[in-house]
C-alpha cells in the first residue's frame, strides 16, 4: 500500500478501527469492484493526490462489502445522496462516524 496517503488518518472508531485501516478497506473493496490490483489503485489515489472519485454504484457495492465485514448496517438511504457520495474521503468519513 501507498503509506504516504495513510500518514494523516488516525483516529479510532468504536469498533476500535483507524481511519487509516478502514481506507485500506474501502480501498481494497473498490479495486475488487473496479476488477483492478489493489496496488493500481493506490498508484491513482497517490497520483491524483490522495482522493479519488467513486461512482454511486461503486459506493453501495463497497458499503455493502464493509456492512457485511462489520456485520453492522454503515450507511442510511439518506447518506447516499450522490454529492455526499463522490469520493474516497467522503465514504471514509461517513462511514467512520457509523463504526
Amino acid at each position: 500500500m501507498a503509506d504516504n496517503v495513510h500518514q494523516t488518518y488516525g483516529s479510532v472508531t468504536a469498533a476500535g478501527v483507524t481511519q487509516s485501516q478502514l481506507r485500506a478497506r474501502i480501498v481494497a473493496g473498490l479495486a475488487q469492484v473496479r476488477a483492478m490490483e489493489e496496488q493500481d489503485l493506490w498508484n491513482e489515489i497517490v497520483q491524483a493526490g490522495g482522493d479519488c472519485q467513486m461512482d454511486s454504484k461503486e459506493t453501495e457495492v463497497v458499503i455493502s462489502i464493509l456492512e457485511h465485514e462489520f456485520d453492522r448496517e454503515l450507511a442510511k438511504v439518506e447518506d447516499l445522496e450522490p454529492e455526499q457520495m463522490t469520493t474516497l474521503s467522503a465514504v471514509t468519513n461517513l462511514i467512520m462516524a457509523r463504526l
